[in-house]
């Protein structure tokens, strides 16, 4: 998907910026990251089991 695609390079890139930071900055700032990938992972499984029961509904409506 080309949009987790660039939400994924835009989290490497702060990374790399956060990196070359103060320490202090840098630690709160790849804090901040790790939790808004994790949230991105949640989001995307979520994403996928509403679609996957949408999918068997359809199938369950169009059997009857």
């Amino acid at each position: 998907m080309e949009t987790e695609g660039k939400i994924e390079q835009l989290i490497r890139q702060k990374r790399a910026f956060l990196k070359a930071s103060v320490k202090d900055y840098s630690a709160g700032g790849n804090d901040m990251l790790d939790d808004v990938e994790d949230l991105f992972e949640e989001t995307k499984a979520e994403i996928f089991n509403h679609l996957e029961l949408a999918s068997c509904l359809k199938e369950e409506s169009d059997a009857a």
